[in-house]
């Protein structure tokens, strides 16, 4: 994962925890952010959205590959 993919993670771990609903990316699309973790420290909010984060880019350059 390079510095881009990094830092696009960033900006969904963001949009988990503030509940953001979807997020505009820079090619037009619509990205839906899922929700984030209802319970638990914020410490374990914040890792469960970065680990959603990395998952959603993941998936997104396997997409890209196909």
């Amino acid at each position: 994962m390079g510095y881009n993919d990094m830092k696009f993670a960033t900006e969904i771990s963001k949009a988990i925890l503030s509940d953001t609903k979807q997020i505009l990316l820079p090619d037009g699309k619509v990205l839906d952010i899922p929700s984030g973790q209802k319970c638990g420290t914020d410490f374990q909010k914040q890792i469960y959205a970065n680990i959603k984060a990395i998952e959603i880019i993941d998936k997104m350059e396997k997409n890209k590959k196909k």
